[in-house]
């Protein structure tokens, strides 16, 4: 059994590295493999099979494989409450991982009671002030944030963003994303100088924490070009680099074929990868609407990472 044990643990890392890299397709099988490897020597009903399909699944959501996850994560989520116990913390992730899943289905009537069971778990068994803790909360609130209730969204948001402050520091970058988060929100609500602000703030952390900051600038830009102010614009989208921003803002000018290179760039790189995310990202913005149009665009949400 141990020798069967590492060459799994060997193939998750390798798997991760892949994931990493963008490498879905490379990744996929190392988790399957894994995956057998770790119910041959353990049984099926381990909690270190449990990891495994929640791994899987994870890569299948990302890849938008939407229905290969679901089943993944519940089998997960069942293994963990019988070997765990219903409160486990592992169980709390799970459950925050499938509301994720169902929020990418539209499946918000599923996702919140996920969610705030998630929470009631996290604050029972880690603390109210836990980063996980955090992380659940900006879960719930981006579940109202694309419902539009914003009123219950904007609490949460600060909510984590002040977990984060106490326990990481003003200036960590998951507070730099809470404060992104914060800034589409407003946005959204049509508050620009407040998003702005948000914004610029978040801009500023990364930059003395010597972070990429093309995510605000690419905001930014987008918040300009909500405005109309295509000069401002232009040098944010610019420096940010960002295909997305860039095509929009070639598409507000009417410059079609030179937003169509952009957009291509972008589809491309989504395609080869099997990028759900960069999809998302890509294809939507092409429905952007230009100034007086009554379609709207979902706002992707930024998730903190590690």
């Amino acid at each position: 059994m141990p020798d069967h044990v590492n060459v799994a643990t060997v193939l998750d890392d390798l798997a991760l590295l892949y994931w990493k890299q963008g490498k879905f397709g490379e990744a996929e099988p190392l988790y399957k493999r894994s995956l057998e490897i770790s119910e041959e020597a353990r049984g099926k009903d381990n909690p270190n099979v449990a990891t495994c399909l929640n791994n899987l699944a994870e890569l299948c959501k990302s890849q938008g494989k939407l229905s290969e996850a679901e089943p993944l994560y519940k089998r997960s989520l069942e293994t963990y409450e019988m070997t765990l116990g219903k409160d486990h913390p592992l169980v709390a992730m799970l459950l925050n991982n499938l509301a994720g899943l169902y929020r990418y289905q539209g499946r918000y009537g599923e996702a919140e009671p996920l969610c705030k069971r998630s929470v009631e778990i996290r604050e029972k068994t880690l603390g109210k002030d836990h980063p996980d803790v955090a992380l659940t909360v900006q879960t719930l609130a981006v579940l109202y944030k694309f419902q539009g209730r914003y009123s219950e969204a904007e609490p949460l948001y600060k909510r984590s963003m002040e977990i984060d402050e106490k326990v990481r520091g003003k200036d960590h970058p998951f507070v730099a994303t809470s404060l992104q988060n914060l800034g589409m929100l407003y946005q959204d609500k049509g508050n620009y100088d407040e998003a702005l602000r948000m914004y610029e703030q978040a801009l500023h952390i990364r930059e003395r924490k010597g972070l990429s900051v093309r995510g605000p600038q690419g905001l930014m830009a987008g918040l300009y070009m909500d405005r109309g102010e295509l000069d401002k614009a232009e040098p944010l989208a610019k420096q940010g680099g960002l295909d997305s921003s860039l095509g929009r803002f070639h598409l507000l000018k009417s410059d079609y074929k030179e937003a169509k290179t952009y957009y291509d760039k972008l589809l491309k790189r989504a395609e080869e990868n099997r990028d759900a995310d960069s999809l998302f990202t890509a294809i939507p913005v092409l429905e952007r609407p230009t100034k007086g149009s009554k379609i709207t665009r979902r706002r992707k949400n930024i998730t903190k990472k590690g």
